[in-house]
């Protein structure tokens, strides 16, 4: 099984440094990343976003995800997706959860 992970930025700063960092020790070959600069391509994130989904449709993908360049997961968040997935391989769509963080890293919102 082959997951995208399409990450759109908007020239790197140290959120997107930090992201690549994670991405880096955390994913392992079962995951192919696909950072997008919207900056370079000319085109916001939304458009950032749907022009990694034109890449990834040319590679041999089971799944796509999306990840911003200041999202942070936990460090099982992809081990609990693909557990979800192997529960529900016809499943068209695996919804994770998220909170919304304060910037001293409290959530305030959990959905």
């Amino acid at each position: 099984m082959k997951i995208g992970i399409i990450v759109p930025y908007y020239t790197p700063d140290q959120n997107t440094k930090q992201l690549f960092e994670r991405c880096k020790a955390s994913i392992d070959d079962r995951f192919e990343k696909i950072f997008v600069d919207s900056m370079k391509i000319g085109l916001g994130v939304s458009a950032a976003r749907n022009h990694g989904l034109d890449i990834a449709a040319r590679m041999d993908l089971d799944y796509i995800t999306f990840l911003d360049a200041d999202d942070t997961l936990e460090p099982n968040a992809y081990d609990q997706m693909l557990a979800a997935i192997s529960e529900a391989p016809d499943a068209p769509l695996i919804q994770m959860n998220h909170s919304r963080m304060q910037p001293n890293g409290t959530a305030y919102v959990k959905f």
